[in-house]
């Protein structure tokens, strides 16, 4: 329920249509304020709070993880993974896992941002290492968009791994500079 958290929302409220959001938070109070947050500026969608996973899984499509936790976040239970298009934007180090082993057992394919994330994240690194994945069930999200002739089913369990990278931070800044300066907005700066 931190930064990430809320920006993940409406990103993923923009692109599909949501009729409802649960947040999971090992803080109550963090979970709390960002449901606030939300119902602010997402009026015409229901934003509760949920106190445990199986709660988040139940009946959700899209679950977005965006933790800096150590050991998976989710049950480790194939019925309550399967059929959900995961985005786990957390575990940047090879130490953090927010994944179950289950999750890797139901996904023919990883979308991945960068090749460093095989290197960086413990979401791939351990799977990887264990056997639970092989190397070339590993895409590169460019080129999964780029080949035209694969899709995704929407029954499917997907998953997007997102390590980051400093040169997507700048496309996007750059993009957001230009379109202030046609709108004539933003503060300029010395």
């Amino acid at each position: 329920a931190g930064v990430q958290g809320f920006y993940q929302v409406l990103f993923a409220c923009r692109v599909r249509k949501v009729s409802q959001v649960k947040v999971l938070d090992l803080q109550p109070e963090k979970a709390d304020q960002l449901c606030y947050r939300l119902r602010e500026v997402l009026p015409q969608i229901r934003v509760k709070v949920v106190r445990t996973a199986e709660d988040l899984l139940e009946e959700s499509q899209i679950v977005i993880t965006a933790t800096p936790s150590l050991k998976p976040v989710m049950p480790d239970n194939e019925n309550l993974l399967r059929g959900k298009s995961y985005i786990a934007i957390g575990s940047y180090k090879p130490e953090m896992r927010e994944l179950p082993e289950a999750l890797y057992c139901l996904i023919d394919q990883i979308l991945i941002d960068t090749e460093h994330g095989l290197e960086e994240s413990g979401d791939l690194l351990t799977p990887l290492e264990r056997g639970w994945i092989d190397r070339g069930r590993i895409v590169k999200f460019g080129s999964f968009l780029a080949d035209r002739e694969k899709s995704i089913g929407s029954s499917e369990t997907t998953l997007f791994k997102s390590v980051g990278m400093a040169l997507f931070d700048i496309v996007v800044a750059e993009k957001i500079y230009k379109k202030a300066l046609e709108k004539g907005i933003g503060t300029c700066m010395d």
